[in-house]
């Protein structure tokens, strides 16, 4: 019954997050954190005071909350619409990829610096990397807010959180992995993992070019997957069969970043081939935002560890926090060009942090032990600071025409 009681609780809590902070300027899956934060202190203060453990996450819980991280790096590959990427045109890759690699040139050389001069017990690459990352869904509902999606630097901008998200994704997979076939210093590992890899490449390939031969072929038969009322819901169904057939082949290797990347190539796959399907995307939506999701962030703050964070760490979080804005708004103020450098200070700005993005990283991490558990919590932290600060001093900088 303890376990229906956690389900209960963090249920309730996701219901009524939104409620609450409806009509303040913090995104919902940071009050989602924040709340489970609350709630997780609370706990805390209880057991030290009574001895009494108040709240556990449980089994249920712990298992629904891996299920919404898989499915939030699904969400996050179903955010990246292909269809902008060709809009921007090739200028605006170019000068978005220009824009990544020299932020993560500039993170990876500050954070080297920093640790010569105090020495950071991190890794500097794999630091680096999380502080690249950008948060699409915040980025774009930003934008749209704005109204600035049509404009040149809108489209710059949600084509630069787009570019960063997917480099980001595969080079941390990358880098996991290669950590991983190192230590085990077996070199048949090494050739499963690559073995495994190309054949999540080829998948995404291969179910890509089936499904357009599919659609082009057969399209009376796939308008199922998007019709409102389908007693089925083929199209849950078969995106939910997708996104397990990539994650299921990276429990070949029992590595956790090859299945988060699986996860998010499958909502890349689905988003290249029903780039018109919204009321699938809506459902998708629907059962990931509106229940396995908010499960995963809230128990993030339920089971945060708050005696780890009491470490010296913490006082990393404004060093990290000025090393990404700086390495962020740079670039921008550098490359963009627009003419209004208070908009591509701006720009750098709301591009500054990946929520889902650096949690996914931090937990990565800390299941191979390239960042501790007080590191995690920092990371978490710093995504919420940013999530939450960024998006308004955005809106305040840039000026925009509201039609």
């Amino acid at each position: 019954m303890d376990e229906y009681v956690s389900l209960l609780i963090v249920t309730v809590l996701a219901f009524v997050t939104p409620l609450l902070f409806s009509k303040t300027r913090v995104p919902v899956v940071v009050a989602e954190i924040l709340v489970g934060l609350g709630v997780g202190l609370i706990a805390f203060l209880g057991y030290k005071l009574t001895g009494v453990q108040i709240l556990e996450s449980g089994v249920t819980v712990e298992v629904l909350a891996g299920i919404g991280f898989i499915f939030l790096m699904f969400l996050s590959g179903l955010e990246i619409d292909f269809g902008k990427l060709e809009r921007g045109g090739r200028w605006t890759i170019i000068k978005s990829v220009a824009m990544l690699l020299m932020t993560m040139l500039l993170t990876y050389g500050l954070i080297t610096l920093v640790d010569s001069l105090i020495g950071l017990d991190i890794d500097p690459f794999y630091m680096a990397l999380i502080l690249s990352t950008t948060s699409v869904a915040v980025v774009l509902s930003i934008v749209r807010e704005m109204r600035i999606s049509r404009t040149a630097p809108g489209q710059l901008i949600m084509v630069s959180a787009l570019v960063a998200d997917v480099v980001t994704m595969i080079v941390i997979a990358a880098y996991t992995i290669n950590i991983q076939v190192i230590a085990s210093q077996d070199f048949f590992y090494g050739v499963e993992a690559m073995g495994i890899v190309v054949l999540i490449v080829v998948s995404f390939y291969l179910t890509f070019k089936l499904g357009s031969w599919a659609m082009w072929h057969y399209p009376e038969i796939l308008q199922k997957f998007f019709k409102l009322d389908d007693p089925h819901e083929l199209g849950v169904r078969g995106s939910l069969a997708i996104i397990f057939t990539f994650v299921a082949l990276s429990t070949v290797i029992q590595s956790e970043a090859l299945a988060v990347l699986g996860a998010f190539l499958a909502g890349a796959v689905i988003s290249l081939l029903f780039q018109e399907g919204a009321m699938l995307g809506k459902k998708l939506f629907g059962v990931g935002y509106g229940f396995l999701v908010p499960v995963f962030f809230i128990n993030i703050g339920i089971s945060f560890d708050f005696e780890a964070i009491l470490s010296p760490t913490v006082l990393l979080i404004p060093v990290l926090f000025l090393i990404a804005a700086v390495a962020k708004i740079l670039p921008a103020m550098l490359i963009m060009r627009s003419g209004d450098l208070k908009q591509d200070i701006a720009t750098g700005v709301l591009l500054t942090g990946g929520l889902t993005l650096m949690i996914a990283a931090a937990q990565i991490g800390l299941s191979l032990d390239i960042i501790s558990n007080s590191e995690r919590g920092m990371i978490i932290l710093l995504a919420v600071i940013f999530s939450a600060i960024m998006p308004i001093i955005f809106k305040q900088l840039y000026k925009a025409e509201v039609k």
